[in-house]
């Protein structure tokens, strides 16, 4: 992560992995949770993952990444942005994750970026980046700002 935010130029970078989130009392402007997940969005190049993962595996990732993203959201400054990533395409990991997070968060609220690479949205602030539209993995993505 440090090396491609560098190359990026993206160099205020501080990591907070899960276990010492909440450790942490700064704020900040922006909060990337990359959440653990099933990885379904690289089934293309790695097909034989479909057959290591089940309901099962799946239910265990989203306790994990309502868990994370609950912690991570206490990290952002009002005003701040909070971006949720998987490298998945279940919804019970991408969208349901989003819609109980709002449901429990007042504070929050979708916050739509510009989409200029003209990527699925499948709610507001909500977007999938498909694997056939750009010859890669599949990815979801959400953003949110704290009010």
């Amino acid at each position: 992560l440090r090396t491609r935010a560098r190359k990026a130029g993206h160099g205020n970078l501080i990591i907070l992995e899960p276990r010492n989130v909440a450790a942490s009392d700064l704020l900040y402007d922006g909060v990337l949770v990359d959440a653990p997940c099933s990885g379904s969005g690289t089934w293309r190049r790695r097909p034989f993952m479909r057959h290591q993962t089940d309901p099962d595996v799946i239910k265990g990732f989203t306790q994990t990444q309502a868990e994370i993203l609950g912690l991570a959201s206490g990290r952002v400054r009002p005003g701040g942005r909070l971006v949720y990533a998987t490298c998945s395409l279940c919804r019970s990991e991408n969208e349901d994750i989003i819609r109980v997070f709002l449901e429990n968060h007042p504070d929050y609220r979708p916050d739509p970026i510009p989409n200029r690479l003209n990527l699925t949205e499948t709610a507001p602030g909500q977007y999938l980046i498909l694997s056939e539209r750009f010859n890669g993995d599949a990815f979801y993505l959400a953003t949110l700002r704290r009010m």
